[in-house]
């Protein structure tokens, strides 16, 4: 990810994104969600940021 950024978008079941989170280094890496409701991504946004 140090010499090409990595955009991962979808929508991604909450195992994933604990895995992407967790594996992937930050820099470099853009996650973007699509979501069901207002209210899931205020519970994806407290989790991860």
């Amino acid at each position: 990810l140090e010499k090409m950024p990595l955009l991962i978008w979808g929508n991604i079941p909450e195992k994933e994104l604990d895995w992407i989170f967790d594996k992937l280094p930050s820099t470099g890496l853009a996650v973007i969600t699509v979501v069901d409701s207002p209210g899931q991504a205020s519970l994806i946004w407290q989790r991860y940021m």
